[in-house]
């Protein structure tokens, strides 16, 4: 009886000494701190091995996402500086025909000027005379006109009358001469009105004024 004892208590020892061996041995493979003891083994991480999916190791997400920002940014700088040289590509044409239709548009209001001068100091021009406004005015002493007669033209006189409508001085325009003198001296001081005719036909009518100091 007593050695079936004998025997079971050494097969339990012999279980024990066995067990303890393979703990140990789990012990020393993964070190473990006091305050590690008696914690519950953490869930083994079931990762996925990077074998199965070799593409990963060549193009992360972080990589492919850097990369496309860089090609991304590339693309949009390169569009823009193009678009920036063509706008200042054409600007600088435009610039350059603006300036110089600027330099005719100057001119040309220049000229435009001129003959509004010329045509505000005339009294009537046409191919065949050209007769100036009265000078000076308001006039004192006297006042003289300037005209021109390049074509056929029977008659041509100025006849100056007072505001009433009464004729106060008649002059003949002679082809031969190009300036005739107007004796204001002798009009009393007030508002006038002289009139070419040519060839018995009343053609313009313009304002004098007579001031004597």
């Amino acid at each position: 009886m007593k050695q079936p004892v004998r025997l079971y208590a050494w097969l339990v020892g012999l279980a024990l000494l066995v067990s303890q061996s393979l703990l140990a041995q789990t012990d020393s493979s993964k070190p473990q701190s006091r305050l590690e003891l008696g914690k519950k083994p953490a869930t083994p991480n079931h990762a996925i091995p990077s074998k199965s999916f070799s593409f990963l190791k060549q193009h992360s997400v972080t990589s492919l996402d850097r990369g496309d920002a860089i090609h991304k940014n590339t693309a949009i700088n390169q569009f823009y500086r193009n678009q920036f040289l063509n706008a200042a590509a054409s600007r600088t044409p435009a610039r350059t025909a603006t300036a110089e239709t600027g330099t005719l548009t100057v001119a040309e209001a220049r000229q435009s000027a001129e003959e509004a001068r010329k045509a505000d100091d005339r009294m009537y021009a046409n191919e065949k005379i050209i007769v100036s406004n009265i000078y000076p005015n308001p006039a004192n002493e006297s006042a003289e006109i300037d005209y021109q007669i390049s074509g056929n033209v029977k008659d041509a006189k100025l006849v100056f009358y007072n505001v009433l409508g009464a004729q106060v001085g008649e002059y003949i325009l002679d082809k031969n001469e190009r300036k005739i003198r107007i004796a204001t001296s002798e009009m009393n001081s007030g508002m006038y009105f002289y009139q070419l005719s040519l060839d018995g036909k009343k053609i313009a009518t313009k304002k004098l004024m007579v001031s004597h100091q």
